[in-house]
């Protein structure tokens, strides 16, 4: 029989990585809030996702292709990457350079960053 010591620890575990898991997702939300509407490279990290992951479905992400015209039109209104890149792996809690490493080839990853180069 199983003890009920183990079943209440299993469920507080549980109870704790769900907790967890909520607060950090709230936290995510409310950056994402905050930088919409107060910031434009916020908004560059959201159309790069969406043109990463166009389902919109992290799981689906290996499968759903890469909209690479996209990314390039987003590559022309970058002004500082590594702002954009902070704050995709605040809302994402992914790296927004391997991100792009994974799904682009190395001539598309270095016109990427040719076009940002040239912009600014």
């Amino acid at each position: 029989m199983i003890n009920k010591r183990y079943i209440y620890i299993s469920v507080g575990i549980l109870s704790v990585i769900f907790l967890i898991n909520y607060l950090a997702k709230k936290r995510r939300e409310e950056i994402l809030q905050n930088l919409i509407f107060n910031d434009n490279d916020a908004l560059n990290a959201l159309k790069i996702n969406q043109a990463l992951n166009p389902s919109g479905f992290s799981f689906l992400k290996s499968f759903d292709g890469t909209d690479e015209d996209l990314l390039f039109k987003i590559a022309e209104e970058i002004k500082n990457i590594d702002k954009v890149a902070k704050i995709y792996y605040e809302i994402f809690n992914s790296r927004l350079y391997d991100d792009l490493q994974k799904e682009l080839s190395a001539e598309e990853l270095q016109r990427f960053f040719d076009i940002i180069k040239k912009k600014n």
